[in-house]
């Protein structure tokens, strides 16, 4: 079997370990930090598994989903939007009645205005719907013009970003002003920063030396290697007449078996390549 088929073969075999892997570990940065980029980083984990996940069978199919999907090719109708209604009212005042057509006009906005080369439900936090909605209500009066209606639905999604932010709750920086008023959970979490950042440098670190391994006996596998087919050399070896040439095809196999782990080494390895910059995003974001 050559490397490159050994590669696939290993691709395919821990593909499903390696998606469970890297959505249980975002999950539990998400619950020590309590910051939604790790769950969008499981989103985009989905997401780039199986791009059409999320309108598959399994797919929740409810007003709030709909909405959320900021796809103008999933139908907003009137069902979904009571549905989507019925779900953010007990989030919201008791005196704010929703408008159905203004939450159809601003997700319509959301789902293909664009600002930085992004529509502006890529940017959405997701926590912050109903919040969003209410804010939406509140300065938001139909029928206005369209450069009006993009303007004050941009204007809500940057409050809904900023609530969102404030409601989960993030460590402020270490100044000189604010040194003496950090609390106990704000040392915790710069605490836990320091050690994803050496966390960091640790992975990158074993990233290094383990892909100068896998390439170093890579290519000293590929030069002895004449055969990439262990059932080939399987059956040369039960073929051999003599020493010297069972220990050539006892080489040869050893060799493959050296190939085929390199490959893994690199395949393991190139697992840690999102998780680190999913991390270090979190990092920079603060």
């Amino acid at each position: 079997m050559a490397p490159e088929a050994l590669a696939s073969g290993v691709a395919d075999a821990s593909h499903l370990g390696s998606l469970q892997t890297k959505c249980q570990m975002f999950y539990h940065l998400f619950r020590a930090t309590k910051d939604p980029i790790f769950l969008q980083a499981i989103k985009d984990t989905l997401v780039d598994a199986s791009p059409n996940l999320r309108f598959g069978p399994h797919a929740k199919d409810d007003g709030e989903s709909s909405f959320l999907a900021f796809n103008v090719i999933i139908p907003l109708d009137d069902e979904k939007i009571a549905n989507l209604i019925e779900i953010v009212k007990p989030q919201i005042p008791e005196t704010i009645q929703l408008q159905p057509a203004l939450i159809r006009a601003v997700h319509e906005v959301m789902c293909v205005e664009k600002t930085s080369d992004q529509i502006f439900g890529d940017l959405f936090p997701q926590s912050a719907l109903a919040y969003f909605l209410e804010f939406c209500h509140t300065t938001i009066e139909l029928p206005c013009d369209r450069d009006s209606l993009i303007s004050k639905v941009h204007h809500a999604l940057k409050a809904s970003i900023m609530h969102a932010r404030h409601s989960i709750g993030s460590a402020p920086r270490w100044t000189s002003s604010n040194r003496g008023k950090l609390t106990e959970d704000d040392e915790a979490v710069a605490s836990f920063k320091q050690v994803l950042s050496a966390l960091v440098v640790y992975i990158e670190h074993v990233q290094q030396h383990g892909r100068k391994f896998a390439q170093d006996n890579a290519h000293t596998a590929n030069g002895i290697l004449k055969h990439h087919s262990m059932d080939k050399l399987v059956r040369l070896l039960n073929e051999a007449l003599d020493v010297h040439t069972m220990e050539l095809v006892t080489s040869q196999i050893h060799a493959l078996d050296v190939a085929a782990i390199a490959v893994k080494v690199a395949a393991v390895l190139g697992l840690f390549d999102d998780i680190v910059e999913v991390i270090n995003k979190y990092l920079q974001n603060e």
